[in-house]
């Protein structure tokens, strides 16, 4: 079967997401909450039902650095720290920090942890719920930060066969 195909979604499950941009946070303070659907095998064309995939297992969520390690404000939890909740079964679970080397098992929206199915489907979030996770994300920084801009990667990781 073929790789699992991984895309973010906006919380409205209309427009593709490639970042996320905390914009600017005072020290000692969060960022707005950030909301995405992630998908395995979201269907290309909404009410289509496209050809299966792989699932994806042992997913998990980390903050890493630019260089993909443990390293640098966010991926150490030095001056700034990454909270994570999932929405299971329409009920958000509490927040979770993440980082220095501390991964969150990541909750599909129909509940079940670890697994993203790669299932055909037709990219509704209403009966395609074994498809994605529902995950809202949160930056805080802490009041010894030092100032200035701060990039990091926010990975989901995965197995598959």
């Amino acid at each position: 079967m073929s790789a699992p195909i991984i895309t973010w979604f906006d919380s409205l499950n209309q427009t593709q997401q490639t970042s996320w941009d905390c914009g600017i946070v005072d020290a000692g303070s969060y960022s707005n909450v950030a909301e995405f659907l992630v998908w395995n095998n979201r269907s290309t064309t909404p009410g289509t039902l496209n050809t299966a995939v792989s699932d994806m297992t042992n997913v998990t969520i980390i903050p890493k650095s630019m260089n993909g390690d443990d390293t640098g404000p966010v991926a150490s939890k030095s001056d700034a720290v990454v909270s994570v909740s999932f929405n299971n079964n329409g009920t958000w679970t509490d927040w979770q920090e993440i980082g220095g080397g501390v991964a969150a098992n990541v909750i599909a929206a129909n509940g079940v942890v670890g697994t993203i199915s790669g299932a055909a489907n037709t990219a509704d979030v209403n009966t395609d719920k074994a498809n994605y996770a529902r995950i809202r994300l949160r930056l805080f920084v802490k009041p010894t930060a030092t100032a200035g801009q701060v990039q990091w990667i926010t990975r989901i990781t995965y197995n598959y066969v």
